[in-house]
């Protein structure tokens, strides 16, 4: 991989990671395009997930923080409180499907022809939760049985070409909250998620040094996803504001689409 190439996928990694359009689909379409072998990257898919991790951080510093001073005085009856437990309770699907599964549905399904696949099915998940909003009335607040659904939606997404952020915060709408609610719920679940994945990686670092890319390469990754990150979303947090899922439905239709004809 070259400096080039490694700063281009961490900017498509920051992008695409909050945009709801599956930075794991996209990192494998632009791999593969680029002619790098897409089954032997999956460590540097990684250190740039991190990139996006500390984005979180810096952007949502002040509810972190608050959530944090909220966790050491064990004040679990308060608003923040609870939101913590949602936090947890929302995690723990993903961490179970990803301990067993997740190797597996990475080796199978980590392809541009699958790729494409799952991308039209978000698509239409997106057009079917923005519907089903318009429709119907429901409170705009999390529940225990919303956050069940968000953890779901979240462990759907190890799939390749499932975005974690599209199918969470699209949850979040289907069940009654607001895409700016739903979009900083999905944010904040999404970094513990990265983290573990970290914490994973790490892991494999101390056991498999032999098979990393080269410590520039992976740290351009890293600053350039992080960067592209900060900025996409804080676009994304005031788009939600007075635009829904529909225009990314659009998109991933068609480049699941192009995918998927390309593939074949």
């Amino acid at each position: 991989m070259t400096i080039f190439q490694a700063i281009l996928l961490g900017i498509i990694q920051g992008i695409t990671e909050f945009l709801p359009i599956s930075s794991s689909g996209h990192l494998i379409l632009a791999e593969s395009f680029l002619g790098l072998h897409v089954a032997d990257l999956m460590d540097f898919d990684i250190v740039v997930h991190l990139g996006t991790l500390l984005a979180i951080l810096v952007y949502f510093r002040t509810d972190i923080t608050t959530l944090f001073k909220t966790l050491f005085k064990l004040d679990f009856k308060s608003d923040e409180g609870r939101e913590i437990g949602f936090l947890i309770i929302g995690t723990i699907p993903v961490v179970v499907i990803g301990y067993l599964l997740g190797d597996s549905i990475q080796t199978y399904f980590r392809n541009p022809l699958f790729v494409g696949i799952a991308m039209l099915c978000v698509a239409t998940y997106f057009l079917v939760a923005e519907w089903l909003k318009e429709h119907t009335k429901m409170q705009d607040k999390l529940t225990w049985g919303k956050v069940i659904l968000i953890g779901i939606a979240q462990c759907i997404a190890i799939i390749p070409g499932v975005s974690r952020s599209g199918s969470t915060i699209a949850t979040g709408v289907l069940t009654g909250l607001s895409r700016v609610k739903a979009a900083r719920f999905s944010f904040l679940l999404g970094s513990i998620a990265i983290a573990g994945a970290g914490t994973l990686l790490a892991t494999k670092f101390a056991d498999e040094v032999d098979v990393l890319l080269s410590p520039m390469i992976l740290m351009l990754g890293f600053v350039s996803s992080a960067a592209a990150s900060y900025f996409t979303v804080s676009f994304l947090m005031k788009f939600l504001k007075n635009n829904s899922l529909r225009t990314f439905a659009y998109y991933l239709l068609v480049v699941g689409l192009t995918s998927i004809f390309i593939s074949l």
